[in-house]
């Protein structure tokens, strides 16, 4: 008969812990980054669009809404041709644009500002820790 042996546990290594800190941020850095992301969501806000207005129109919440608003004022308005595909694609484009470049400008703007601040309080103090 074979017996087993107790297995043998690994020696405990002691967790390190290092404190940092963020005294300053790259603002060029800040701003590339700030910049891909906000692209990034941007596409994704533009398919979000797409997907939504495909949903509506689908569905006939389109056609709903102008008998409803017809219904209720009398006049032929309509709603879907008021919001046509190209016209809410153009929108949406146009609103992923402009939050493009204020995401990117306020981004740079806030990295000077932090490194300003930072001079003074010292910044942000990180702790970092291997254990897993």
């Amino acid at each position: 008969m074979s017996e087993k042996q107790p297995s043998a546990k690994p020696a405990r290594v002691p967790v390190k812990k290092v404190r940092l800190r963020i005294s300053y941020i790259d603002p060029l850095s800040a701003v590339k980054t700030s910049f891909v992301l906000s692209i990034v969501f941007g596409i994704a806000m533009v398919f979000a669009i797409i997907f939504i207005w495909y949903l509506l129109n689908l569905s006939g919440s389109l056609d709903a809404a102008t008998g409803l608003v017809s219904d209720v004022f009398g006049t032929g308005f309509n709603i879907a041709g008021l919001l046509s595909f190209s016209r809410v694609l153009s929108l949406g484009i146009l609103v992923t644009v402009i939050q493009v470049v204020v995401w990117t400008l306020i981004t740079g703007l806030f990295a000077i500002i932090y490194n300003i601040f930072a001079e003074f309080i010292g910044g942000v103090e990180v702790s970092l820790s291997d254990d897993i």
